[in-house]
């Protein structure tokens, strides 16, 4: 097994790209840099250069910072899992960064990514993945973004995706190849800058969660997958817990009382949804922490910009703590749904 990987950027960000690629990494920029901003262009050309004698390729963004353990994390999941798809990153805000605090909250090193667009801003693909991508891909470029022609391919091509635990990379809200700063803050659902759980195997994944809860522009929301497809279904998370039998609506009241979550209890509904349909020991308390402490910033950061998140930012993560705890609480195991956490991929 090989390693190898390019970090992609913008000819005027060649520098900065220069200083994260180290002596370890290629760089690559943008074939047509006085066009329409396009990723898409770039990482065409990114995943269409791998060396001849490398197996696995990883292609990241040029606003990224790596953690201290991020090649030898790297080169580990992808002898652990060779012929998968491996997301060493993913935002704050999304179903993969909900997939992310699932996966910390009971211990494992990977999770299965959620049904939405595969994260590609530190990504990395075994050869004949790329190479497939780039043939499929090729003249579907004005279609949809990067991301989401990622993960269609992926899926059509059955390729499994899993994203890291904690992640191994963090945005550094640069300016970008594509025109999104719309999204807002982007971060990391959960990063640290030297890897507290070394001694882990990469090995430990929690494969194919039945149900993950997230919180997006302010609302409450549950992924759940469809029994017998590869689909997902959204919805609110009182609408899920309701099928459980547990009333929202007479939880507010608890939430006030306990922690005068007020404003914030879409947040704590949230954390006490992953709660409830979290089964098994805890993951390490430091990485569980880390991933609530993000919840509450990710799920406001279309609204808020970084002044105002940042001032928030305690009064949220206790919020999200005292949710999660009530969550765990209040539900007695055997009306938890099974996620399944594996020592070895099956």
């Amino acid at each position: 097994m090989r390693l190898t990987g390019a970090v992609m950027a913008h000819p005027r960000r060649r520098e900065a790209a220069a200083r994260l690629a180290g002596n370890v990494l290629d760089v690559v920029t943008d074939p047509d840099p006085a066009g329409r901003p396009s990723a898409f262009r770039t990482s065409l050309l990114a995943w269409s250069s791998i060396p001849e004698n490398a197996t696995h390729h990883v292609l990241l963004h040029d606003d990224m910072a790596l953690s201290g353990r991020f090649f030898e994390r790297a080169e580990r999941a992808a002898r652990a899992m060779p012929g998968a798809a491996l997301a060493l990153f993913a935002f704050w805000n999304s179903r993969n960064g909900a997939a992310v605090r699932m996966g910390a909250l009971a211990g494992a090193r990977w999770v299965r990514g959620a049904g939405e667009y595969t994260p590609v801003a530190a990504l990395l693909l075994p050869r004949q993945v790329a190479a497939g991508y780039v043939e499929w891909a090729r003249d579907r470029g004005e279609t949809w973004p990067d991301d989401v022609l990622m993960g269609r391919y992926l899926r059509q091509a059955g390729v499994p995706v899993y994203v890291a635990v904690p992640s191994l990379a963090e945005h550094e809200d640069l300016a970008s190849l594509v025109e999104n700063d719309f999204q807002g803050v982007r971060r990391s659902p959960c990063f640290f800058a030297d890897d507290l759980l070394a001694g882990v195997a990469e090995e430990r994944v929690l494969d194919r969660l039945p149900v993950i809860p997230f919180y997006k522009r302010g609302v409450a929301q549950c992924a759940v997958r469809v029994p017998g497809s590869g689909r997902w279904r959204d919805l609110r998370c009182d609408d899920y817990l309701a099928g459980l039998g547990i009333d929202a609506g007479s939880l507010r009241a608890q939430a006030r009382a306990e922690t005068g979550a007020g404003p914030h209890f879409p947040l704590w509904l949230t954390a006490y949804t992953m709660g409830v349909v979290h089964r098994g020991p805890r993951g390490d308390a430091r990485v569980v922490d880390e991933a609530l402490a993000t919840m509450g910033p990710g799920g406001l950061c279309h609204e808020l910009g970084a002044r105002e998140l940042a001032r928030l930012w305690p009064e949220l993560h206790d919020v999200a703590r005292a949710g999660l705890e009530a969550g765990l609480a209040g539900v007695p195991a055997a009306r938890k749904p099974r996620p399944r956490l594996a020592s070895g991929l099956t």
